[in-house]
């Protein structure tokens, strides 16, 4: 089950939302990561078996299926701009995708692990993405990788 009304209640303010909670089914697996577009229109789903779906949030419906990951999907998030939408994998890879036409645009690749996480900084001008032990900046113009970090985390 799935949040799929994310509309602030009259009076309230910041990051509170009301939920009107329902059953969108068509992953064959786990879902494994979830974001919506900044309009909130539509929802991006992840799974265990690869795939991504955008959904309708008003009408609760796929409205394209993604694909191009040969492994889980770890994390999605959408550009501030809602001109990309990237995905992480544990094929260790980032996909960047038109999140108009819903077209792959660029595979990023160079990550030794899982690709965990990604997050847009500045004024979407940069992508950050995350594996267990390195970080790495991404140009939004070419996709290319322009610096990383080691991080000296242990278990």
């Amino acid at each position: 089950m799935i949040c799929t009304s994310p509309r602030r209640p009259a009076g309230l303010s910041g990051d509170v939302f009301s939920c009107k909670l329902c059953t969108m089914c068509a992953h064959g697996g786990a879902v494994t990561a979830a974001a919506f577009t900044p309009s909130f229109d539509k929802l991006a789903t992840g799974s265990a078996e690869s795939g991504l779906l955008i959904w309708a949030v008003d009408t609760r419906r796929v409205l394209y299926t993604l694909e191009g990951h040969f492994d889980w999907v770890l994390s999605l998030t959408f550009s501030p701009t809602d001109k990309w939408l990237v995905s992480t994998s544990r094929d260790r890879t980032a996909r960047v995708w038109d999140a108009r036409s819903w077209k792959a645009l660029e595979t990023l690749w160079g990550h030794k692990g899982a690709v965990t996480a990604a997050l847009f900084v500045g004024a979407a001008d940069n992508l950050l993405t995350v594996t267990d032990q390195t970080l790495r900046l991404w140009d939004s113009k070419t996709w290319r990788c322009f610096s990383s970090f080691e991080t000296c985390h242990t278990s």
